[in-house]
């Protein structure tokens, strides 16, 4: 296949893109810095129309987003140009051209109060400017392509090498003699970001097999705090102290911040069923993670 992934050189990107590639598909990296033959503004309906014609993508993986989730709260704008809009403009140009699409959604349609792992069919509920920017993307996908054309699979708690991720920020922290804290009360699967570029591109192989909403995240839950405590312990400071915040502490701190959904756990009966892919567990993954940190 002639794949085009948006975004492609960014946290997932950079590992999803190779191992397409592997797989020996045809495999262009795409986004709004890249050079001049592969650059593609999916706000501006004309860049990605271009970037269709020039590319002729048999299927495409959508993973350009405005992911600064507190950001978004005071950029309501951008957030929608890219997470809503934009989304809606690389639907409509698989639609002109006949490309299936696979595009990353967010934990955060949720609203968090399920206390039991989400399926696909739950009902969505945003509680932030994200999150409601995310779902008019999903919405404008569903608009734009016929059923059985798209995948909207999301995804949750993502870290990895290329951006600033939730576990080097942690341990950064602690050697400059910053404190830590963790939520007592947040539930949630850390997920890396190789794992999620293996479970997408599990997906994409599939495409028109497997239609729909997925949901893709680490097997296994924890606290906030627990997920501090084992980055703390992989990472080389196993006595480090922890605060215990609760999520309603957080947000009377920093009322500034978006909210969070306060349980984010996935049932992942749906993705293991229809794409056979099994994601490992989130402590082997982060203990794998930091390791190889630890080695650059």
């Amino acid at each position: 296949m002639r794949i085009v992934v948006t975004g492609g050189h960014g946290l997932v990107g950079s590992q999803l893109v190779p191992r397409l590639r592997a797989a020996g598909h045809d495999v262009f990296a795409v986004d709004v810095t890249a050079s001049a033959e592969h650059r593609m503004d999916i706000t501006d309906p004309a860049s990605v129309e271009a970037g269709f014609a020039a590319l002729i993508p048999d299927h495409v993986v959508n993973l350009a987003a405005y992911t600064a989730v507190d950001a978004c709260e005071t950029n309501s704008e951008v957030a929608a140009s890219v997470n809503a809009l934009g989304a809606g403009h690389v639907a409509a140009a698989c639609a002109r051209h006949g490309a299936f699409l696979t595009h990353i959604s967010t934990d955060y349609v949720f609203d968090g109060e399920k206390g039991v792992p989400y399926t696909p069919s739950d009902p969505t509920s945003p509680q932030s400017v994200y999150a409601r920017t995310k779902l008019d993307g999903e919405t404008a996908i569903q608009a734009a392509l016929p059923e059985g054309s798209w995948q909207i699979v999301r995804c949750q708690n993502i870290y990895g090498e290329v951006a600033e991720s939730f576990p080097r920020a942690i341990l950064d922290r602690v050697r400059a003699g910053k404190p830590v804290f963790g939520v007592t009360d947040q539930i949630l699967s850390p997920t890396y970001a190789g794992d999620v570029a293996a479970g997408v591109a599990a997906c994409t192989e599939l495409g028109i097999g497997a239609p729909g909403v997925l949901l893709l995240s680490s097997r296994g839950a924890c606290s906030r705090y627990l997920y501090v405590k084992r980055i703390l312990e992989f990472g080389g400071f196993p006595d480090t102290p922890i605060a215990a915040w609760t999520h309603a502490r957080v947000g009377a701190t920093y009322p500034d911040l978006a909210t969070r959904p306060r349980y984010a756990v996935f049932d992942h009966d749906d993705l293991e069923h229809r794409t056979g892919h099994r994601p490992p567990h989130w402590e082997a993954a982060l203990r794998t993670f930091l390791t190889a940190e630890e080695q650059v």
